[in-house]
C-alpha cells in the first residue's frame, strides 16, 4: 500500500493523510476517557465460508484498531477513492488510440526501436531475395497466371510493403507464390477457352484483379471476425498431396514452352481444354518438333541451376557467404545478354519483346481500378478465390510458425498473431487486386534465405518493396531480350522445390502406419492431377472435415483397473490389460475429455459394448460370452471440465437405466476448469442426475472413496466413522 501512496498524486496523498490524521486524532481523545472502560481485546478468529479459510489481511496504514469485518472507516474509503480516481486515468493513459493503432499497425512498435545495425543486414537480405524472386515473379505472371509478366512485380510492390507495415511475423518475407499464380492462370485459361479474353490480353488482367482483390477481402474479414483458427483444418497429409501434385503440374506445364512447342498448342485443342495428362500426351506427341535453340538453353540453364543449388546446400556450411550468390539471376542476366547479343530472336527464339514494354507502359504509374465491376466475372472466379484464400492462410500460418525460433537479436519479441497476419495479408493482397497485381503469401524458403543472409526485421519487405518498384520504373525495359524458355526454367525449378520434400513425408507416414494420411494424400494428388487444382482443395478440405469430425465424435474414456501389487495406483486396461484386473462386480469408468453432443452417442455405445462384450473395441459381431453383469459403476469425472445439455440428458438416461436395474452408481472428482468447476456440478444437480443415482451419498470427492466403496460393500453415509461421516453435501464435494 505504501507503493501505491507514493505511486500516486500528491494531492489524493493529502486529501488521505489528513482524514486519516483527523481519524487518528478523535480515535486518541475518545480513548482517553474511556480507557477504564474498554473491555479486553477478543482474539479475531479467521473467516471460513464455504469450507474455505480466507486469511486476515492486514489492516490498512495510518488505519488504528482497524478490523475488516467491520468496514472500512471513512478515511480509508477517501483514500481509496483517490487511488482508483488516479489508477483510472493511468489507465487511460496506457490504452490511448495510439496504443491500438499500434497493436493493428505493428509498424508503431518496432519503428522506434530500430537500430543502424539493423539496415545493412536488412538491405543485403532485400537485394539478395530480390534477385532470386523477381525474375520468378516475371514467370509467374507470364507462363502460370497468364498475364503481362510486368504484373508479377506489381505484387512484389505492394504486398511486402504493406505487410512489412501491418504484419506480425518479423522474419517472413510475402510475395506471389507458385500456387496460387497456378489457381489464377486456371481461371484465366477458362476464360480464354470460352471466348471471352480479347486479344490485348486485358481481359486476363481483370480476372487476376478480381481473383486477388476476393481472395484478399475474405482473408481480410477472417482475420476481422478472428477465425485463424482455420488453419487447423488443413492437415499435413493435405498439405503435401496437393503441394506435391501442383508441383507436377507445373512442370508438366512449363515443358511446352522450354522446347519450343508453343506453336503446337493452338493445333491441339485438348490442350487447353485438356488436364495434365492431356498435355503429357501433347508432348510425347510433339516431342520431335521441338526447337532446337530453345531446348538447348532451357536443358542447359535448368541443370545449371539445379546444380548450383546442390552445391550451395553441400557446401553451405564451409562456406556461409554461398548464400549471397544470386545464381538464378547470374543465369537470367547473362541468357538476356547473350540473346541481345547473337540475336536469338531472328533464330526462331520466343522473347518477352513488345510485351513488357507494352506492360510497362500500360501500368508504369500504378493506376487504381476497381475490380468489382463486372458481375458476371464474380461468379466465375469465387469458388477459386476463396480456395486461394484458404491455401494462403495456411501456408503463411505454417511459414510464420516455423520461422518463430529465429525470432532472436530482433527490435522487439512481438508475438505472431495469425487473426492479425490475416488482416494485413488481407489489406495487401486487396490493394494488389486494385493494381492488377498477383496474389502473395508468406513463403518459408524466401524467408529463410532473407535470415541466411542477415535478415533481421519488417524492413526487408519495405527494402525489396522498393527494390521491385526500382525495377518496375527503370529496369523494365532491359528484359526485351529475355527468352520465355529462362522463366518457365524458373518456374521448373520452383516446381522441384515443391516435390523434393514429398519422399520425407511418405516414408515417414509408412514408418508410423499412418494408412489414413497416406490414403488421403493420395487422393488428393490424383484428384488434382488427374482432374484440377480446385477439385484437389475440394477433396482435401472434405477429407479433412471428416477427419477432424471423427476425431471430435470419438469419445476418450477409459476403463481403469488396479495395478497387481499396488494399492490404489489405476492404468487403463485397455493399454495394458495383461498387467491389470478389474475390481470384482465393479467397473471404473474415467472420462478424460469434454462432454458435448459430438462424443456423448459414442460414449453410450462404448459403454454398451463394454457390458455386452467385455471390452470397448469389440466387435459386435463376436460371441457375447464374456458379457459382464457389475453391482457398482464408478465415473471418474476429473476430465470432463465441461459438460452441455445434450449430454447431461443422454447421461440422465444412463443413470436412470443403471439404477432400474440395481446398478448402484456413484461420481468422483467431479471438477472442472477454473469457473466451471461449479459449473459441471450444478449441472448435475438441476437435471437430477444427483437426486436419480441416490443423492450426496453417491457424489464421491476422490477416486479412492470409491474404490474402497467397492471393496467393503458399504454406502458411504454408513455412521460408523468410515467413509460417510465428513460427506455432508455440495460445499464438502466443492472444497475437496
Amino acid at each position: 500500500m505504501r507503493l501505491y501512496l507514493d505511486r500516486f498524486g500528491d494531492s489524493s496523498r493529502a486529501r488521505g493523510m489528513a482524514a486519516m490524521n483527523s481519524n487518528r486524532d478523535r480515535t486518541r481523545q475518545n480513548s482517553r476517557h474511556t480507557e477504564d472502560a474498554q473491555p479486553e481485546p477478543q482474539e479475531r478468529t479467521p473467516l471460513i465460508t464455504n469450507h474455505r479459510r480466507y486469511e486476515d489481511h492486514t489492516s490498512i496504514p495510518f488505519v488504528e484498531n482497524y478490523d475488516p469485518r467491520n468496514g472500512l472507516p471513512k478515511a480509508g474509503i477517501e483514500l481509496i477513492r483517490g487511488m482508483m480516481s488516479n489508477t483510472f486515468q493511468k489507465l487511460l493513459g496506457d490504452h490511448s488510440c495510439l496504443s491500438y493503432i499500434s497493436y493493428h499497425v505493428p509498424v508503431f512498435q518496432w519503428a522506434p526501436h530500430y537500430r543502424r545495425s539493423f539496415i545493412l543486414g536488412d538491405l543485403v537480405a532485400a537485394l539478395t531475395v530480390a534477385s532470386v524472386y523477381l525474375p520468378i515473379a516475371l514467370s509467374l505472371a507470364s507462363n502460370l497466371a497468364h498475364i503481362p509478366a510486368s504484373n508479377g512485380i506489381i505484387g512484389f510492390i505492394i504486398i511486402p510493403f504493406v505487410y512489412g507495415i501491418m504484419g506480425t511475423s518479423f522474419r517472413m518475407v510475402v510475395g506471389p507464390e507458385a500456387t496460387g499464380s497456378l489457381l489464377v492462370g486456371m481461371v484465366a485459361m477458362k476464360s480464354i477457352n470460352d471466348g471471352d479474353s480479347r486479344a490485348d490480353g486485358t481481359e486476363n488482367t481483370e480476372i487476376a484483379s478480381l481473383v486477388t482483390a476476393i481472395a484478399g477481402l475474405t482473408m481480410l474479414i477472417t482475420g476481422i471476425l478472428r477465425l485463424g483458427f482455420l488453419d487447423n483444418v488443413l492437415s499435413r497429409p493435405f498439405l503435401r498431396g496437393f503441394v506435391t501434385a501442383v508441383g507436377v503440374v507445373i512442370f508438366i506445364d512449363q515443358l511446352s514452352p522450354e522446347l519450343g512447342l508453343s506453336k503446337y498448342e493452338a493445333l491441339d485443342p485438348q490442350f487447353a481444354t485438356g488436364g495434365t495428362l492431356n498435355r503429357l500426351e501433347f508432348l510425347i506427341t510433339h516431342v520431335r518438333n521441338c526447337h532446337m535453340l530453345t531446348s538447348v538453353i532451357s536443358i542447359v540453364s535448368f541443370l545449371s541451376i539445379l546444380v548450383a543449388g546442390i552445391l550451395r546446400r553441400r557446401y553451405r556450411s564451409e562456406y556461409p557467404r554461398l548464400a549471397f550468390v544470386p545464381d538464378q539471376l547470374l543465369i537470367v542476366v547473362l541468357v538476356g545478354v547473350l540473346s541481345w547479343a547473337l540475336d536469338w530472336e531472328r533464330k526462331g527464339l520466343d522473347i518477352l519483346g513488345p510485351q513488357v514494354i507494352r506492360a510497362g507502359n500500360l501500368h508504369s504509374n500504378l493506376t487504381i481500378s476497381w475490380p468489382f465491376k463486372d458481375g458476371d466475372h464474380i461468379s466465375k472466379v469465387l469458388t477459386p478465390s476463396l480456395y486461394l484464400a484458404l491455401l494462403g492462410i495456411f501456408e503463411s500460418s505454417v511459414s510464420a510458425r516455423n520461422l518463430a525460433e529465429c525470432n532472436d537479436d530482433t527490435i522487439t519479441p512481438g508475438l505472431f498473431s495469425t487473426n492479425r497476419d490475416l488482416i494485413a495479408l488481407g489489406a495487401a493482397n486487396f490493394i494488389s487486386g486494385c493494381l492488377s497485381g498477383l496474389p502473395g503469401f508468406g513463403g518459408y524458403g524466401r524467408s529463410k534465405l532473407s535470415v541466411m543472409t542477415g535478415g533481421k526485421t519488417p524492413m526487408v519487405n519495405i527494402f525489396l518493396s522498393l527494390i521491385a518498384f526500382f525495377c518496375f520504373r527503370v529496369l523494365l525495359p532491359a528484359f526485351y531480350y529475355l527468352p520465355k524458355s529462362i522463366l518457365c526454367v524458373m518456374n521448373s525449378i520452383i516446381a522441384c522445390s515443391l516435390i523434393e520434400d514429398a519422399p520425407g513425408d511418405i516414408v515417414l507416414f509408412v514408418k508410423l502406419h499412418a494408412w489414413y494420411d497416406i490414403v488421403g494424400m493420395t487422393s488428393i494428388f490424383l484428384s488434382t492431377i488427374l482432374y484440377s487444382p480446385t477439385m484437389g482443395m475440394t477433396v482435401g478440405i472434405i477429407l479433412s472435415v471428416i477427419s477432424i469430425i471423427r476425431h471430435t465424435a470419438k469419445s476418450k474414456i477409459e476403463v481403469l483397473g488396479l495395478v497387481d501389487g499396488a494399492e490404489y495406483v489405476f492404468e487403463n486396461v485397455t493399454d495394458t490389460s495383461s498387467e491389470l484386473e478389474l475390481e470384482s462386480g465393479s467397473l471404473v469408468i474415467r472420462i478424460a475429455e469434454r462432454m458435448s453432443f459430438t462424443n456423448t452417442n459414442d460414449f453410450h455405445n462404448r459403454l454398451h459394448r463394454l457390458e455386452a462384450f467385455g471390452a470397448i473395441h469389440a466387435h459386435q459381431s463376436v460371441s457375447s460370452s464374456q458379457q459382464r453383469s457389475f453391482q457398482v459403476i464408478i465415473f471418474d469425472m476429473h476430465g470432463a471440465s465441461t459438460i452441455d445439455a445434450s449430454s447431461i440428458a443422454t447421461l440422465q438416461r444412463i443413470v436412470q437405466s443403471y439404477v432400474r436395474r440395481g446398478v448402484q452408481i456413484y461420481f468422483c472428482d467431479i471438477r472442472g476448469v477454473g469457473g466451471n468447476r461449479r459449473g459441471v456440478l450444478k449441472s448435475f444437480i438441476d437435471s437430477g442426475i444427483v437426486e436419480a443415482c441416490g443423492g450426496w451419498s453417491h457424489i464421491l470427492p476422490t477416486l479412492k472413496h470409491g474404490l474402497d466403496l467397492a471393496q467393503v460393500g458399504q454406502r458411504p453415509c454408513a455412521r460408523n466413522g468410515s467413509l460417510g461421516e465428513n460427506f455432508d453435501g455440495e460445499d464438502s464435494i466443492l472444497v475437496a
